[in-house]
C-alpha cells in the first residue's frame, strides 16, 4: 500500500475547518479587500511622493500603516482562502455521487493518507458543508438517501483496493492460492503430511522447503 499517486492539493488531516463553504467565501472577500487596500496604499504613496496632494505631516504615515497591514496579511489570508477553496472542492467532488470510497479522495495511496482523508471528510460533514451525507462503515462517505449499508461501503472499498493496487492484489491471490495448494513429494508423488516436513514418509527423500536440522 506504498505506491505513490499524482499529488493533489487537498490538503488532508484537518482537525477543525468549519463550513468550508462559508470559509471559502468569507476569505476571497478578504483577500480582495486586501489587494485592494494596497492597491490604495500604493497609489496614495506615489501621489504623496510627487507631491500631488500638499497634507499634514502626520498623515503622510497613514498609507504607510496601511501598505504594512495589507503585507502582513496577505499571505495568511491567501493561505487560508486556497485552503478553504480546496476543501471546498473536495466537498463539492463528494457531491457529486451519491457514494464515494474515502481512500480514493486521498492525494497518496498510502493507509496513513486515508485515515487522514477520513477525519478530513468528518471535519468537513460536521462543519455543515454536507448536512445531507454521512460516514458508512469507516470507508464510504455517502448520502444518507442513498441507503448504503455497511456491508455495501465494504464492498466499494475491497472492489477500490483491487482495481488502485492490481498488482499488489495478484500478489495476495497468488500467495493464499500457494498455501492452499496440497505438496507432494517430487519422487514418489505421495502427499506430504506436514509443511515442516524435512523428509517424505513414504520414500524418505529429502524434501524442497523442509527446515534444515
Amino acid at each position: 500500500m506504498q505506491s505513490p499517486v499524482v499529488q493533489s492539493a487537498v490538503p488532508v488531516a484537518v482537525a477543525k475547518c468549519g463550513n468550508v463553504k462559508k470559509r471559502k467565501k468569507m476569505f476571497t472577500v478578504l483577500s480582495a479587500a486586501v489587494f485592494v487596500l494596497m492597491g490604495g496604499s500604493i497609489l496614495t504613496l506615489i501621489a504623496l511622493m510627487a507631491g500631488i496632494r500638499e497634507i499634514s505631516f502626520a498623515w503622510n504615515f497613514i498609507p504607510f500603516g496601511c501598505f504594512a497591514v495589507a503585507a502582513v496579511s496577505m499571505p495568511v489570508v491567501m493561505f487560508q482562502k486556497n485552503k478553504y477553496a480546496n476543501l471546498a472542492a473536495l466537498a463539492e467532488r463528494i457531491e457529486s455521487k451519491d457514494a464515494t470510497v474515502i481512500a480514493s479522495l486521498s492525494p497518496v495511496q498510502t493507509l496513513p493518507a486515508f485515515d487522514a482523508m477520513k477525519a478530513t471528510v468528518r471535519a468537513i460533514i460536521a462543519g455543515g458543508a454536507l448536512p445531507d451525507h454521512e460516514i458508512v462503515g469507516e470507508e464510504v462517505v455517502a448520502r444518507r438517501s442513498a441507503g448504503v449499508t455497511e456491508d455495501e461501503a465494504r464492498d466499494m472499498y475491497a472492489e477500490y483496493l483491487a482495481l488502485a493496487f492490481p498488482a499488489a492484489a495478484a500478489v495476495d491471490i497468488l500467495k493464499s492460492q500457494v498455501a492452499a495448494a496440497p505438496r507432494y513429494c517430487p519422487s514418489c508423488g505421495a502427499p506430504v503430511e506436514s509443511e515442516d516436513a524435512k523428509f517424505c514418509s513414504s520414500c524418505g527423500v529429502r524434501l524442497k522447503g523442509g527446515e534444515e536440522g
